[in-house]
Parts: C-alpha cells; structure tokens; sequence
C-alpha cells in the first residue's frame, strides 16, 4: 500500500499533537498538577509513535517510544521532574518536530538519534540500535512451517476512520512477534478497504498467543483481537486468502511497503479542520440554491416579472448565507497561532536570564486562516522585543520597586469588524528622548519638527528600516529589522499599527486587523470623476459638513463634531485626483481614526455601500500607497479600495 497519500495528513496531526507535548512539558516546568500534562504527553508520543510506525518512519517511532518510557518512569515516581529533565523533553520535542519537518521536505534527517538516545539513556531507559542490528522482523530465521501458525482475528471499531492503515498497524506489529504469511480477506482488498470491519492475519511465530492478543490490542481503534493457536483447517488461510512468497528463512516482510520519502519537498499543508455543522449549512444552502435556481427557471418561462423580483430577492438571500457559510469555513481561532510562542517565551527568557508571565487571552476570537498565518512574524518580533527590550533583569526590578517577574500579555479581542492584536509588557518603555536623538543622528527629522511631533508619532519611528535604540546587536534584536517587519506586515495585512508607552512602566503594540481579506462591507465614494470602495471597517461614522462648519488654522482646515476638533483631508489631494471639487459649500466627510486622535476624509459624493470582493494587486500595482486592492462592481466597473491605515500614515 502506498502511504505517501497520507504523509501530508501525518505532518499536520504531528504538528499539533508537537504543539500539545510543548504545553504539556511547560506546564511541568511551572510545577503545576503533574497527573494531566503527564497524561497528555502519554497521549501524543504514544500517538505519534503509532502514526510514525504506520508511516514506516522507524527512527521517529522509536524516539517517540523511549519519550514513552521516561514520561512512564516520571508516572511511577521513579523520576522527579527537575529542570535538567524539563530540558531533555524539550529537546526531544524539537528532535521530533525536526523529523517531521525533515519528512515533509523530503529530506535525511539531520538529527543525530544515537546521541539524543544515549541522553535518554542516562536516565536508564534507551538502548541504541547499532548500525548492524536487524530489524525485528529479520531475525525470524526459523524455517517456513518450524513454527506454529496462529490465525489472528481482529475487528476494528465501528467508527474508525482509516481501516486500511489500522490493518496495516496490526500487520507490521504482528510482524514484529513472527513472521506473516497470509491474510483474509486479501492484501489488495485490505489496502483499499474492501472489507467491513474485520479482518484476519496469519501468523507464524513462537509467541504465546496471549501476547500476541495484547500487542495488537494496544493498537488505536482495534475493538476486539482473539488468536487461534494449531494447524486445525480452521485457522489455515482460505482459498480466498492471500499466502506470502518467503524467498528464504527470516527475510518476510510487513503485508504493505511503507510510503518513501519523495525526492522533492512537498508542498506546504493547506488542512483546515472544520465543525461539521460548518458543512451541513454547506450542503443545505446547496440545496436550497438547486431549489432556487429551478424556481428562476420557471418564472422566467413564466414571463411574471413580479415573482420574479421575489425569486431574486430569495435567491440573492440564500447566495448571501452561503457566502458567510463559506467565510466561516475559513475561520480559525487565533490560539492556532498565539500556542506557538509560550515554548519561544520561555526559551527567550531563560537565555536572557530574565523571568516572566506570558499571559494569553481572546484565543478563542477567530480570523480568516489567511490573515492568521500572516500574523506569526509580526507577533514573533515584537514577543521577542519584549523580552529583551522591554522587561529588565530580575535585580533591576527589585531596585525599582517592581515585582521579580514581569508580565508579557498577548490578547486578541474584537472592535467595530477588526481584530485588535495586542502585545504589551511591564519593562522600561519607550524613551521619547532616546528615539528623538536617534532621528536627529540619522537625519530623518530636525530638532525643530521633533517639538511638533506627539509620543505616538515619535514612537512610530522605531518601525523605520535600520532604526534600533539598542548599543550593540544581540541574537535577539539590535539591528533595526524587526519592528520594519511587524509595521511591513501589518500594512501588506491592510491594517494600522499602533504604539502606546509610559516611561518606566511599559509599552503597548497593538494591531488592528481586519477580520477576512476576501469579502468586505465597503463604503463607495466619487472622487472628481473617479470612484473609489473604503472599507467600512475604517469609518466610524460620515457626516455632511456645511461650508460654515470648516475652519481654517494655518494651512489645516478643520471642523468640531461633538466637541472634538477634526483635521479635515481631501481625498482628491491625497489620490492626486484630477478636478476635484475643491471650493463647495458643503462637504462629505468619512471619520477615521489615527490612533487617539479622528481624521476627516473629504470626498465628493456619497455613492452608497456595498459589499465588494476584493481582488489583491500585483506587480508595480501592488506597490501603491494607499491602496489595498481592487473590486469589480455589479456593472463591470473596476474600483480601487483605499488602504485607509496607509493614507493616514502618510498624513504625518
């Protein structure tokens, strides 16, 4: 049976099961309950083990065996949980996740598993295999028929998902205990599942049939095992049966060949798991579309133009319900992400010799999977930045009246249609100072505009390609790269950055996100003579502003709504459109935010809004201030989509 259909659905399952074992190994390290990290960790090396025997990935298999082994001699007291031991864990953690990432791309491990097993070994456990030692299989060396024959039934669970590889599983493991020489139903009918729920696999070997019942009941999704020992014409195989050829003593094989490692690297796991209730909305608004779609038939044939307005009225609905079905599909929690960087935190700290809480909250908000991929770097840098920016050495805590650890908090929490990403610490903070000489020493601002600039103006800087306040490069940060990334990130996501600090007490980022890149409630709006889509995501509210209602104040113009003064921008200015309207008696004006602080968008008219899908822009397009992408309009009109967070920034 060829396996390679199953390697990208192995590496996913992995990842995640890596994902729990990390969690698990640092709840260890926290010294909270031991029985249910252990537990869980029990639960993933015993699955990974299984998945990677399967798969035929000898080398993982046996790692995730011996972790089984230590993880049991914690369970019986025989060990204690000491940060040496918290250590081996994590490095047979990233071992096994280098396997894994070794597998997907195709390539030798470059794991070095006779040292990582000597590791384990000092604790008592491994035995190292030497290059000369036969597989188990290999060394059955008696001669066909020396040995008894046991006709092994197995019935599988009723729901299990993937009879043939559990098939497998039993065939390999029995392999290990004798040699196999027959099946029924047939190999090919059990590869390609041509069977109900049970199976039986003929066994020549010396071991006791009670053993040979518990290792194959140990294996997942097996409901019942029962070996039948002797040459009576019941337990030989049937005509029906498939017999092995053995071409010579001890050299059988396992009933199917393991998958082998593909010569190019694969390509990048594209699975999403998805609620099944997601699914059955799919299949009923389909449904309903078929049954729609009948109706328009009819009518039309008809000639009954009032039916059919209410036939595209039904039928609009039910593509809107479907479009939000198929939006939901993609929707993942933001924990997908934000469980990556406890484990990162952790190491961070540890080599900077630092100590903190890293406190997650909002991981169950959603976002489009596409987004939240994108998220990782950003949320990597400024993380990172945290540690060895932002909080400062245990002892300088102290002196400052602080608590010995520091906190780190990653949230996500949701705002008028947008995510808002926030990561924040309780270190030193941002020194206006400090950032401002640095400006003047590179030359990107003069004393006297520095005055002008507000805290959060200023602290953008820090985002500028090469700038850093760090006095010598680190392997974590210094070189002036990551917050350009993070702000780079965060615009390509068409979303705004923010950064709030107070001196001595902490720093803020926050991002804030929209919610899917695909399908957008946006507001259209005419430009002189051109027409352009703002995401009503960025619009808090629109106004029309008479001619009286706007002051000028040097060169700015500006209006009060509510008692809050608002900088007014035409949009024609900004977009350099040609034949604005730039003198009228009244404006129309969208309210957005910079930060704290409302900005007025001046347009020519209101043209309604819509819901629009966005189509990305690429080549020298796509390098366009202020705009994010285009839409196609019910008419065939190309429209552009305004990149609000980009126009804003360019304001400064």
């Amino acid at each position: 049976m060829d396996m390679s259909q199953y390697q990208e659905l192995f590496v996913s399952e992995t990842q995640e099961h890596l994902q729990a074992m990390n969690e698990a190994i640092l709840e260890l390290e926290r010294g909270e309950e031991v029985g249910s990290p252990l537990a869980q960790l029990f639960r993933s090396a015993h699955t990974i083990k299984g998945m990677a025997a399967t798969m035929g990935y000898d080398d993982l298999s046996h790692l995730a065996h011996d972790l089984e082994d230590l993880m049991d001699r914690v369970r019986k007291g025989d060990l204690t949980v000491t940060p040496p031991l918290v250590d081996l864990l994590f490095t047979v953690v990233d071992a096994i996740q280098s396997m894994v990432e070794d597998i997907a791309a195709g390539r030798e491990s470059q794991v070095d598993l006779p040292s990582l097993l000597a590791q384990i070994g000092s604790y008592g456990l491994a035995s190292i295999p030497s290059p000369d030692e036969s597989s188990p299989v290999a060394e059955t060396t008696a001669e066909p028929g020396a040995e008894p024959t046991l006709a092994v039934h197995v019935t599988l669970q009723a729901d299990c998902a993937l009879k043939s590889v559990r098939a497998f599983m039993v065939s390999k493991r029995l392999g290990e205990l004798g040699r196999v020489v027959g099946y029924s139903p047939s190999e090919d009918d059990l590869a390609q599942e041509n069977f109900d729920r049970e199976f039986t696999v003929f066994l020549s070997t010396t071991a006791p049939a009670a053993e040979v019942e518990r290792a194959v009941q140990s294996i997942a999704e097996v409901e019942s095992v029962q070996a039948i020992a002797g040459r009576d014409e019941e337990s030989l195989p049937s005509p029906q049966a498939e017999l092995l050829t053995v071409e010579e003593p001890g050299s059988a094989k396992p009933a199917f060949t393991a998958a082998p490692r593909p010569a190019s690297a694969p390509a990048v796991a594209q699975n999403v798991r998805v609620n099944v209730r997601h699914l059955d909305a799919l299949v009923n608004l389909t449904g309903e579309l078929v049954i729609s779609r009948s109706r328009l038939k009819r009518v039309i044939k008809d000639g009954d133009a009032e039916r059919l307005a209410e036939a595209m009225e039904d039928h609009t609905q039910i593509i809107s319900r479907l479009q939000e079905a198929v939006l939901q599909v993609r929707m993942v929690p933001v924990s997908y992400v934000f469980n990556r960087f406890p484990r990162m935190v952790r190491d961070l700290l540890k080599k900077e010799g630092k100590e903190a809480d890293l406190i997650i909250e909002g991981a169950d908000i959603e976002l489009d999977r596409s987004i939240l991929e994108r998220l990782g770097d950003p949320l990597l840098h400024l993380l990172r930045n945290a540690v060895d920016h932002g909080l400062e050495p245990p002892e300088e805590r102290e002196r400052l009246g602080k608590p010995r650890r520091g906190v780190i908090r990653l949230s996500a929490r949701r705002e008028r249609g947008q995510a808002v990403i926030e990561v924040s610490d309780d270190g030193r903070g941002l020194s206006r100072e400090d950032i401002v000489r640095r400006t003047i020493e590179q030359g990107i601002i003069t004393p006297e505009r520095a005055t002008d600039l507000s805290d959060e103006q200023v602290y953008m800087f820090i985002c500028n390609p090469g700038f850093s306040t760090s006095e010598q490069v680190t392997e974590v940060s210094g070189r002036g790269v990551g917050m350009g990334v993070v702000k780079e990130q965060v615009s390509a996501l068409r979303g705004m950055l923010e950064i709030h600090s107070v001196e001595g007490q902490g720093t803020t980022f926050l991002m804030h996100i929209p919610l899917t890149l695909a399908i957008i409630q946006a507001l259209l709006v005419g430009v002189g003579d051109e027409s352009y889509a703002v995401p009503l995501s960025y619009v808090e509210r629109t106004v029309l502003v008479e001619a009286g209602g706007v002051k000028r104040v040097h060169r700015w113009q500006m209006t009060t709504l509510d008692g809050e003064v608002i900088p007014l921008f035409h949009l024609g200015e900004m977009l350099d459109v040609p034949d604005y309207s730039r003198d009228r008696g009244s404006a129309y004006v969208l309210i957005v935010r910079r930060g704290q602080q409302a900005v007025g968008l001046v347009a020519d008219a209101m043209l309604g809004k819509e819901e629009v899908v966005v189509k990305p822009l690429r080549g020298f397009l796509g390098e366009i201030t202020g705009v994010s992408g285009a839409t196609i309009l019910g008419g065939g009109q190309v429209v552009l989509i305004l990149d609000v967070p980009a126009l804003l920034q360019e304001l400064r």
